[in-house]
This record gives structure tokens, sequence and C-alpha cells, in this order.
């Protein structure tokens, strides 16, 4: 099986021309436009919209919460690590 490139790679005036075709890729877009539709998606699809929407408010509300109890998680591993090796060996110090 033979592999043939389907691009050519990448060289110095694709990177030289990438800024102005950037450029110019934002500047064709319709913000208004693009932004009212996005809108009226939002409000068509409410039912899928609000309880995402909740779903990543909880998580961004509960975030040091949950970063503690990993915290502390992370710490007992170790703790009951050389507590079993305590009760392995008979003696603990």
């Amino acid at each position: 099986m033979f592999w043939i490139p389907s691009n050519k790679p990448l060289d110095w005036d694709w990177f030289k021309a990438a800024p102005a075709r950037l450029q110019y890729q934002f500047t064709s877009v319709l913000w208004a436009s693009e932004i009212s539709q996005v809108g009226q998606s939002l409000l068509k699809r409410a039912w899928v919209f609000i309880p995402l929407a909740l779903l990543l408010l909880l998580a961004a509300w509960k975030r040091p919460a949950i970063l503690r109890a990993l915290r502390k998680l992370h710490a007992d591993i170790g703790h009951f690590a050389m507590i079993a090796s305590c009760i392995r060996r008979v003696r603990c110090s």
C-alpha cells in the first residue's frame, strides 16, 4: 500500500500568509447575525441548554470542595499504606 499526501507540507510561505488569511476569515464573519443565530438556537433548545448550564455552574461552585476532597484522599492514600505495612509487621514505631 502506498501513501499519497493529500496536502502539501507547511512551508515558510504558508506561515507568512497565515496572519492575512486569519484576518480575512475573522473580518468576513457577520458577527451580529452569528450571535443572534446562536441565541435563537439556545432559546429553541432551552430544555437542553438550561440543565447543561446548571450542571456547569454546579461544577464550578463545587470545584474548591472537590479539590479539597481529592487532596485529602491523596494524603490519606499514603497514610493508609503506612498503617497496612505496620499491621503486617506487627511492630509499629
